[in-house]
Parts: C-alpha cells; structure tokens; sequence
C-alpha cells in the first residue's frame, strides 16, 4: 500500500496542468449521485479489505473538485514509480517537479498512517542499512526487535514484495485504520517504518510541521485536505481531452470515442 500512495503521488511528475475546468459537484446534472455512489462503492471495499487504503473515510473530509478526465494513453514505462528508499531530497525534488512543496509532501505521506506494508520494504533497514549488513541504527531497539520477529530475514528479500507478511505502517496507534496525526508522533520517535517517512524527522522544516501537527491534529486534517486537493490538480485533461474510460483500469478500445462527455 505504501508504493501505491507513492505512485498515487508522482506518477504525474512531467505531465503538470492545472484544473481551471475541474469544479465542486460537476456532475450535478448528468449523474446527481455520482460522488455519493463512489464513496458508498469505497466504503463497501473498506468494510470486506480494510487493508484498502480508505482511511481517508474515516479521517479527512473536503469537497473534491471534479471533472477530471482519463489520458488515452497508459504507458507502464512512463509512470514515475518512486523508491520508499527515496532520500528527502530526492522527494522533494520529485514534488517540486509538480509544483508541490515540502509542507506537501510532509502532509501527504502522513497517508502512511494507515493500513499496512509489507515486510520487503524494510529489507534494507532491518538488516542492510546503507549496505553495512546491520540495522539502522535509528530503530529503537524494542520496535527492532519485534519487526524482526515479524520480518525474518527469509521474508524480507524483494522477490516476495508482494506476497510476504505485512505489518501495520503505524506503529504509533492503536487505530491502524484511522487517518490521524499519530503518525507524526511516531516518527518524531523515530518508529516510522519507511526510510523516507522516518527521514521527515531530519530536516528542519518537516520536523517543525511534523510537530505542528501532533499539537493540533485539526491541523493535519485541514492541511491534508489542502494538499490532496492541490495534488488532485496535477496532470488534469478536461474539455474534450482524453477520455471517460469504461474501465478504469485500461484505455477504452475505440479511441474514436475518446471525446465523449457524458449525457
């Protein structure tokens, strides 16, 4: 889940445009019930998977502009797929790429508050951290030991990325599917998972948001709803560009249909 919500966030890093056609409730009149129909659909996954990342359901709320169109072309080589071994700066400089600061991306990866990771992700801090052989240092020696137990070193090879164990990407919460801004607390005490999310804790102005958020939570959900907006209005095709896939997982098969709208 945590390379999904990373690849949520830059896979448009070379394609920005901003929404000057995306607006609230653009459905309004051919489908009155589009957005309640979709968060209905989302809550029933939530409910079977809550391993889905859906937190958000139960956390931040905010009016999410609409309109926006599918590109009709998908190229799995053109997808910006970003490393959870990212160094700050390097996130950084894929944010800002997208006209996306730090404040931005200290906010959103506080998604990583909910749900799971799997064991692969951690191959490096748990047992070859900068290729010493060792651990991260970082790692408080409990929270080392448990995700050790957890994590063997026979699980944690990048061949079983997608089929090892997972473990909760909070470990600073006792409500792992709640969007909140424990997170922040955790990495503050250094028991973020992720070497990029634990890394928010070493440059002067994540940490200081980073606190800023666990004084005032209501500030984390007020700013994550800022963000996700502002994130919502990279790479936007509207008008009669692209396309409404019937499949939002392929383009459609008759391109001639591309500029459709719907009735």
């Amino acid at each position: 889940m945590a390379t999904l919500f990373l690849i949520i966030l830059l896979s448009a890093a070379h394609a920005l445009s901003f929404a000057l056609s995306l607006e609230i409730h653009y459905y309004r009149n051919s489908c009155p019930r589009a957005e309640l129909i979709v968060k209905q659909i989302v809550k029933k996954h939530f409910q079977q998977d809550q391993s889905v990342p859906a937190g958000l359901l139960r956390g931040a709320a905010y009016a999410l502009p609409t309109g926006r169109r599918d590109g009709n072309v998908s190229k799995i080589e053109e997808v910006h797929l970003p490393s959870p071994y990212f160094s700050i700066q390097a996130a950084e400089a894929a944010f800002k790429s997208i006209n996306l600061d730090v404040v931005d991306l200290t906010t959103l990866l506080g998604a990583h508050g909910v749900g799971f990771c799997h064991c692969g992700l951690l191959n490096d801090r748990l047992y070859n951290y900068q290729g010493t052989g060792l651990s991260d240092p970082r790692i408080p020696p409990a929270l080392l030991a448990s995700l050790k137990q957890k994590c063997p070193p026979e699980v944690v090879l990048p061949s079983n990325l997608t089929v090892d164990a997972k473990i909760f990407l909070n470990q600073a919460t006792s409500s792992p599917f709640v969007l909140d801004s424990s997170f922040y607390q955790g990495l503050i005490n250094q028991k973020a998972l992720l070497q990029l999310d634990q890394d928010l804790a070493y440059t002067d102005l994540s940490l200081k948001w980073a606190k800023r958020f666990v004084r005032k939570p209501k500030r984390f959900i007020h700013q994550f709803s800022k963000s996700m907006i502002k994130l919502g209005n990279v790479g936007v095709l509207t008008g009669k560009d692209g396309e409404i896939r019937q499949n939002c997982r392929k383009v459609n098969k008759d391109t001639s249909t591309s500029s459709k709208t719907l009735p």
